[in-house]
């Protein structure tokens, strides 16, 4: 586990080359698969589908990431591979980026498998 003790500045995090950042927020609920295009995606068993949220930069399908960590709690991070495979802002469509600043459903593969923390993630209620 790596030990993190910094202020996310963007201005920072570009000069440092420090990004992507994807602050992986919470685990949709059963749902949020009830519209959309959701349901007809397959995802392993090295897959999550979880709400995910990008800082400083817009994030494309395809993006690989070797250190990951929930939203809420920065210390509870682990070196891993993880691939950004499918990003839905809006149920009815998908798109190829997860936009600076914005927050979307994403599927993440873990090609070695699932880190433990992922168990530890809330499950996001939906609004009705």
């Amino acid at each position: 586990m790596t030990t993190f003790s910094m202020k996310l500045n963007c201005d920072d995090i570009k000069q440092q080359n420090l990004y992507p950042i994807l602050f992986l927020n919470e685990i949709p609920s059963d749902d949020h698969f009830k519209s959309g295009n959701l349901s007809r995606i397959v995802k392993s068993d090295k897959s999550i589908f979880i709400w995910c949220q990008s800082l400083c930069v817009d994030i494309p399908v395809g993006t690989e990431f070797d250190i990951i960590f929930p939203h809420h709690d920065i210390e509870m991070n682990d070196n891993i591979n993880a691939v950004l495979k499918y990003v839905s802002i809006n149920p009815a469509y998908e798109v190829s980026y997860l936009p600076n600043g914005y927050s979307g459903i994403c599927l993440i593969d873990f090609p070695d498998g699932l880190p433990a923390f992922v168990a530890k993630i809330k499950t996001r209620k939906r609004k009705v």
